[in-house]
């Protein structure tokens, strides 16, 4: 959100990519930054080389699909898994 108040128009696609780098490189990973700027489920990756770039296609998914999830009864920090 912070980087998205930078005053730049996100509707164009061009500033999305800008953030989409902004952001990922920020986190570290584009997980969580390419389905907030993109919406929807998102497959991403780096292109690496001399320039790499952050990459991400929307996958359409089907409304049969249904989400399970594990919440364990621990906390478990990313930077120590």
């Amino acid at each position: 959100a912070g980087l998205q108040l930078a005053g730049r128009d996100v509707s164009k696609p061009n500033v999305r990519r800008d953030l989409l780098q902004l952001a990922a490189d920020a986190e570290g990973h584009p997980d969580n930054v390419a389905p907030a700027i993109y919406g929807g489920f998102q497959i991403a990756i780096n292109t690496g080389g001399e320039n790499p770039q952050w990459v991400t296609q929307g996958v359409k998914m089907p409304e049969s699909l249904q989400a399970v999830l594990f919440i364990p009864e621990f906390e478990s920090l990313t930077s120590e898994t």
